[in-house]
């Protein structure tokens, strides 16, 4: 099932659950307030939205829902797209790979390149749900100059992007 999360706010510590195998899901002893649901699953974009409207494109807020005078809410309906890969290596400036280099999509995910420099991110939002914004890819590394590469466009959830990094001498 996918983490369904419920935020009342800052200084609140979230309530989680886990989906049923049908997506259905269930929060008990809510108190009194505004919240706001979210889910997320490994493979998916988290979109977030309240009573069916999808709200596209965003991996940072869900919707508010008020509970202050109704202790229940039925039909809350969170969607989860398919997400997009990118892959690729982290480089030097002599096309050498970098361990450990620190690869970022979007300012939100992070990944370490691995033995070979190979990077990967699982869950990023496709063209339909990204547009023209895309992905930008940021990669850092002790001793190198960062580089920043984007919008890097991932065409469907079907298609990994391969997109390597080239840092510069520092």
């Amino acid at each position: 099932g996918a983490q369904v999360t419920a935020e009342a706010g800052r200084g609140i510590p979230p309530i989680k659950t886990i989906s049923r195998d049908d997506g259905t899901f269930e929060f008990q002893n809510l108190s009194a307030r505004n919240y706001y649901f979210a889910a997320k699953k490994e493979g998916f974009f988290p979109t977030f939205c309240e009573e069916g409207q999808l709200n596209e494109g965003r991996n940072t807020f869900a919707q508010n829902v008020d509970l202050t005078t109704a202790r229940s809410k039925e039909g809350l309906i969170l969607k989860l797209a398919p997400g997009g890969v990118i892959t690729g290596r982290v480089l030097d400036p002599d096309g050498q790979p970098v361990a450990g280099a620190l690869v970022s999509a979007n300012w939100v995910n992070h990944t370490q390149s691995g033995a070979q420099g190979v990077y990967q991110f699982n869950s990023l939002p496709t063209a339909d749900l990204a547009g023209e914004a895309g992905v930008t890819l940021i990669a850092s590394a002790s001793g190198f100059l960062g580089c920043e590469v984007g919008p890097v466009q991932i065409p469907n959830a079907a298609a990994p992007v391969q997109q390597d990094l080239a840092l510069n001498a520092g």
